[in-house]
């Protein structure tokens, strides 16, 4: 009898976790269409770690999802200002925060990340 128990309160634990699981997906999902940034958009993106504030540029090429925080990955811009393959990622809300987010255009890039 103990063990139908135990066995029942896992299956139910179970299947608690799978539909957490399920809510958080379909909430990244709404983030994710409803942002105004998407893969592909060549950004500015203004952040802190600590009291120092830094700047990245380049084009975002997908967004991913770290403890419910969004995490941008952004290939970085060559020297000529064409897309690069490095590879900056950040994160809202762990290490890093960011302070925001920017459109910029092509001719802002000459000169490479900066």
């Amino acid at each position: 009898m103990r063990g139908s128990l135990s066995n029942t309160y896992l299956q139910n634990n179970d299947k608690r976790i799978e539909e957490i699981k399920k809510e958080q997906e379909e909430i990244q999902n709404m983030f994710l269409q409803e942002s105004k940034f998407k893969p592909g958009d060549l950004v500015q993106v203004d952040y802190k770690i600590s009291n120092a504030t830094f700047k990245v540029r380049g084009w975002i090429s997908r967004i991913t999802f770290w403890k419910n925080c969004p995490y941008y990955h952004l290939n970085l811009p060559k020297k000529d200002g064409s897309r690069g393959l490095r590879v900056k990622s950040i994160c809202d809300g762990v290490l890093e925060n960011i302070t925001s987010i920017s459109h910029i255009k092509l001719e802002d890039l000459k000169g490479g990340a900066k």
